[in-house]
């Protein structure tokens, strides 16, 4: 049985591992479901929150999907868009990149705040692909198009 040992991590059979090589051994396993929670075309690194659930971004699909720790598929979301990486904060906000916005969410999916606009400039973002944040709430993304890494710092 898969379960989490701390945030970004779970057990498989081989010991710990992080997320994405847990979603590795996951997929493979489960290729043989045909449901549409089965499809995960260009699954990203995903997110573990307290209770053990993990978090998927499926962005060919537009989906985020949940599953508990053993694999089972609870939910998924498909108001956010394409979605290409997770940031699970400390007081269990899940701050989604897709595209070029950032998705503040609770771990119900309610988006309770948005922020982004496409653009080369400073501020602006070009395909966000993966994002992190600190414990004092900036975010820092990680963009393809744009070939940079930004810090925003939230309005205190």
């Amino acid at each position: 049985s898969s379960k989490p040992l701390w945030p970004g991590w779970v057990k498989n059979s081989s010991g710990p591992a992080p997320v994405t090589a847990w979603l590795e051994i996951f997929f493979a396993a489960d290729a043989s479901r045909e449901s549409a929670a089965a499809k995960r075309d260009a699954a990203a690194p995903g997110a573990v929150d307290k209770q053990g659930r993990v978090y998927v971004a499926d962005r060919e699909n537009g989906l985020i999907q949940i599953f508990d720790g053993d694999g089972k598929f609870i939910q998924q979301w498909d108001h956010v868009g394409a979605a290409s990486g997770f940031a699970l904060t400390a007081d269990e906000f899940l701050f989604v990149a897709a595209g070029n916005r950032i998705f503040k969410l609770n771990l119900e999916g309610k988006i309770l705040g948005v922020f982004g606009k496409p653009g080369k400039p400073a501020g602006e973002m070009a395909g966000v692909h993966h994002l992190a944040v600190s414990p004092s709430g900036d975010v820092y993304t990680a963009e393809l198009a744009g070939w940079r890494a930004q810090r925003f710092v939230p309005k205190r």
